[in-house]
């Protein structure tokens, strides 16, 4: 449903949708086979590469989410290993230097003094 809706934001498919449309009329001149079955075809087509794209991205983020981060632990007063998908608001994590981080983190201080 949300692809079609998607697809139909392109003025080439409402155009085909229309021809369509017409040549299903008893006064077309044309099978309305050739024109419905393509463009049919090229709905499904479109639908399911679409899919296949929301998969791909739902395992990269999955992969990417399950990377882990240290964070400051309050109760024992050290810095524990955790998921990214575990970082909540708040939370205190440390980054070492070229090391790739959580998204949305707001930088309080750096090792050589400079923050930007």
């Amino acid at each position: 449903p949300k692809s079609l809706f998607l697809q139909f934001q392109r003025v080439a498919n409402i155009y085909f949708l229309f021809i369509a449309v017409i040549v299903c009329m008893p006064f077309s001149t044309k099978r309305w086979q050739s024109k419905v079955f393509p463009y049919l075809l090229v709905l499904a087509w479109t639908a399911l590469k679409d899919l296949y794209e929301d998969m791909q991205r739902r395992k990269d983020d999955r992969m990417e989410n399950t990377r882990s981060c240290w964070r400051f632990n309050w109760e024992l007063k050290e810095f524990e290993p955790i998921a990214w998908r575990l970082v909540k608001p708040g939370d205190f994590v440390c980054t070492l230097c070229d090391e790739a981080f959580p998204a949305d983190l707001l930088v309080l201080s750096a090792a050589d003094g400079h923050a930007f």
